[in-house]
């Protein structure tokens, strides 16, 4: 199901939806007969796949049941970060920037920018919610801070590459 998977991401940033669903409904299938947990990176493209077809609605029920299916097999904290991610994500798309501005202050992402590169050296992964939170300072209307927190990562990936 993972290579399904992938191969629905591509087509779905090609914006080719129709393919992307066949994709992701065959991964969805064969994941679904693995286990209970294994299809949730698949309704996370789904989500992405009802939202690049202007289906909000779609979208958030998705998610919703990526985040039950994440608590329910709560074998790591990543699985809700993701889901808690892509639900911020969708928020900012929609103008929904409370519900953004929400879950940036349950993360408790520091802003301090000395001490960004401090989080990222032991997780890697917030740089996907840095990104996120930069996106949101922009929907905002603070551009000044975005481009700070952007300059900042992309130094800090410079550093490490």
């Amino acid at each position: 199901s993972e290579p399904l998977f992938g191969l629905a991401q591509v087509a779905l940033q090609w914006n080719e939806l129709e393919q992307a669903a066949a994709f992701l409904e065959e991964g969805l299938v064969l994941a679904g007969q693995w286990s209970e947990f294994a299809p949730l990176d698949g309704y996370l493209i789904q989500a992405r796949l009802f939202q690049a077809r202007g289906d909000f609605a779609g979208g958030q029920r998705v998610l919703a049941e990526a985040a039950r299916l994440a608590e329910r097999f709560d074998a790591t904290e990543l699985d809700d970060r993701a889901v808690a991610l892509y639900q911020a994500e969708m928020a900012i798309s929609q103008g929904n920037l409370p519900a953004a501005e929400k879950w940036a202050r349950a993360r408790g992402l520091p802003e301090d920018l000395g001490r960004i590169g401090e989080v990222m050296e032991t997780d890697p992964i917030c740089k996907y919610e840095y990104l996120t939170l930069a996106e949101l300072r922009l929907a905002e209307g603070r551009p000044e801070r975005a481009l700070a927190l952007l300059e900042l990562l992309y130094e800090i990936g410079r550093a490490h590459v």
